[in-house]
């Protein structure tokens, strides 16, 4: 697309992308998944083959483009959407409207039963969670403190 990032960076119709940042790119969802992954600005290194030939390009991110305004504007009613909105590999879709700042607490059925941990606000009736059959078996790992952050599990002191 003219003005894309994507053509921004030297990519043209009929280029093959083998990597993108390193990661092999055997089919259309992993270079959706790699994209999806990776913030909007950042560099990356692409690796393309262009005919015979194989180069190697450095592109800088854009925002995805909005598609259709209405669809926009539509799914953002009720609340604001969260920048990450695929590529999980396991959801529970459900209807609850949640704000990206409240990703993280649990999603209940009528019982008051968790059934997963909310992730992501992806449209107006579209909200993901994790489901409890995924998150369970880490649990041990997660009390365990294998999984902090590095700066969680090594905090600085100011005594010298």
């Amino acid at each position: 697309m003219k003005d894309s990032a994507a053509s921004k960076a030297g990519l043209k119709v009929g280029d093959v992308i083998l990597s993108v940042a390193g990661k092999e790119i055997p089919d259309r969802d992993t270079l959706i998944l790699q994209l999806s992954r990776t913030k909007p600005g950042a560099v990356v290194k692409v690796k393309l083959k262009r005919g015979s030939d194989d180069v190697e390009l450095e592109a800088t991110l854009g925002s995805r483009p909005a598609l259709n305004q209405r669809g926009d504007f539509q799914n953002k009613l009720g609340s604001e959407l969260s920048q990450r909105r695929t590529g999980f590999p396991a959801i529970l879709q459900h209807d609850t409207v949640i704000k990206p700042t409240d990703c993280g607490g649990p999603l209940v059925d009528l019982d008051g039963k968790v059934v997963g941990v909310n992730i992501a606000r992806a449209g107006r009736v579209e909200s993901y969670a994790i489901p409890t059959e995924a998150i369970l078996p880490l649990l041990p790992e997660l009390k365990s403190g294998k999984l902090a952050p590095a700066e969680a599990k090594e905090p600085k002191s100011d005594k010298k």
